[in-house]
């Protein structure tokens, strides 16, 4: 006899991880073209609005990473759930690395 579950029918079709996930690569997305220059060499969004960006995708992606494996705990095999998850951390890996290369230094 395995510890493992079967996953419950019962599921919406797209998990709250799934949904969390869309929105941390919706801001991705957001702060990659608001951090593209304009002409006069100037990013499109100003320095508060990326870093409260970057800020706002870290805890997303950091919520629907344990809100993906807490879901996901007790199946032997990968779902939604758990691919979620993994996109949800990299992505908030991704926003906090960003976040400190734009931190001004002094």
């Amino acid at each position: 006899m395995t510890s493992c579950q079967i996953p419950d029918k019962s599921t919406t079709r797209f998990p709250l991880a799934t949904k969390l996930a869309f929105v941390s690569v919706g801001l991705l997305v957001l702060l990659i073209i608001g951090s593209t220059t304009t002409p006069q060499g100037e990013p499109f969004l100003p320095l508060l609005a990326r870093l409260a960006i970057c800020e706002l995708g870290f805890i997303t992606g950091a919520i629907a990473a344990f809100v993906g494996c807490k879901a996901d705990w007790g199946n032997c095999r990968p779902s939604i759930n758990s691919i979620s998850a993994m996109i949800a951390f990299v992505a908030a890996i991704i926003f906090a690395d960003i976040g400190v290369q734009i931190w001004p230094t002094q």
